[in-house]
């Protein structure tokens, strides 16, 4: 698994260097919760995705 390389100093999640790092630590800590990572300065996080998109009210 990829492992975080800090702690953010804005919101205090965890970051991941690379967008593909967030997306498998999303997959592995939080299977079937809608994960996705986002974007902080330089670095990823990974948070949830808005229920109404999860729910397909948008496309």
């Amino acid at each position: 698994m990829t492992r975080p390389v800090g702690i953010c100093r804005w919101c205090g999640k965890h970051l991941y260097p690379r967008r593909r790092d967030a997306r498998r630590a999303a997959r592995v800590l939080h299977p079937g919760h809608h994960m996705r990572p986002y974007r902080c300065g330089r670095h990823w996080h990974i948070g949830h995705i808005a229920l109404w998109r999860v729910r397909g009210m948008a496309s």
